[in-house]
């Protein structure tokens, strides 16, 4: 089976790793699991000039090298520039399964057309919040 998250993944957080394990056990272990996520740019963008934290290949690198129960948690990590952009990767690939934060219920998903989309309950970690709290 394939599974694919998309996000920003900035600050890694208890609720990233905690939603990207239930990611990896609905691929199973034999299954695969694909991270997507948003360009230095889109993220600027959507979060303002003062984001990523981190540059997308330091991000990519962060969740590539995350293990799980001795083995690497993430097949692949792939970058996307837009919605379009992600909107045609996800065809591409055809996941079988597409893991979104429960704060996605209710709103349109890019690729529930091609894939079950499974909403992870969201616990309250956000990167936002984190920085807000640093910069206090």
């Amino acid at each position: 089976m394939t599974v694919i998250c998309n996000g920003v993944f900035d600050i890694l957080h208890i609720g990233h790793i905690n939603m990207l394990i239930h990611a990896r056990e609905l691929a199973g272990e034999h299954g695969k699991l694909i991270v997507a996520i948003d360009e230095d740019e889109k993220v600027m963008a959507d979060k303002g000039l003062d984001r990523p934290i981190f540059s997308s290949m330091e991000r990519a690198t962060a969740l590539i090298d995350l293990r799980y129960q001795g083995k690497n948690m993430i097949n692949e990590v792939v970058s996307f520039h837009s919605s379009l952009e992600l909107e045609m990767l996800i065809k591409r690939i055809r996941p079988d399964v597409i893991v979104k934060g429960s704060d996605w219920e209710g709103k349109t998903v890019i690729g529930s057309d091609v894939a079950r989309v499974v909403f992870y309950p969201r616990i309250n970690y956000s990167t936002t919040e984190i920085l807000r709290r640093c910069r206090k």
